[in-house]
């Protein structure tokens, strides 16, 4: 009898060793190891648009644009950033309150202008405070290069050169540079021929 108990003990013994060391996997290790929840929210890059002027007259352009960077950026494959779109309440009259909008808001991107029937007329500054290369490496494109030449018109129903360069910018602000280069091609190939100057 003692030689068949024996091994008996044994297995019951190594079975509740076995017990003890799942019941200590289940609820200890998970507490040890970090989890996926845990990971480093991505960082956010902010564009803020402010009311456009517009005589009087009703033309949504902030809301459009809003709403055309939010589906454009719902569509963008995964980048290395959050892009966020807000819009200010008040309008701008230049460059030095789109700065300093930007710094106050922790803006990458302000834009501003005016609307009439038929056309935008519409400007941004890129806030140098988190850009570390926007100065020294401009894009390619003529609204990066210079400072006067921050400014394009566009139309109500062109929203693909305006959202395309916008948020191409923010990117690139932002240090998501083949993303950024991307759109910016796609705001250069879809650029509306502006009106010969008189």
């Amino acid at each position: 009898m003692n030689a068949r108990q024996l091994p008996i003990r044994l297995i019951a013994a190594l079975i509740v060793i076995v017990l003890i060391v799942v019941i200590a996997a289940v609820l200890v290790v998970p507490r040890l190891l970090p989890t996926a929840s845990a990971a480093a929210p991505l960082p956010t890059t902010r564009i803020l648009i402010a009311q456009f002027a517009n005589n009087g007259s009703n033309f949504p352009v902030t809301d459009e644009w809003r709403a055309g960077l939010e589906q454009a950026i719902a569509q963008l494959p995964p980048v290395g950033v959050s892009v966020q779109v807000q819009t200010h309440s008040g309008t701008i009259n230049s460059r030095a309150e789109a700065l300093t909008l930007a710094t106050q808001q922790n803006a990458a991107l302000v834009v501003w202008g005016s609307a009439q029937l038929g056309s935008i007329d519409a400007q941004y500054a890129i806030n140098p405070g988190g850009c570390v290369h926007c100065a020294a490496q401009p894009v390619a494109i003529a609204e990066c290069t210079p400072e006067s030449q921050a400014h394009f018109v566009s139309t109500p129903d062109d929203k693909t050169y305006a959202v395309s360069t916008l948020l191409g910018l923010a990117l690139y602000h932002s240090d998501q540079i083949s993303a950024a280069v991307s759109l910016l091609n796609q705001a250069a190939r879809s650029r509306p021929l502006r009106a010969p100057s008189i």
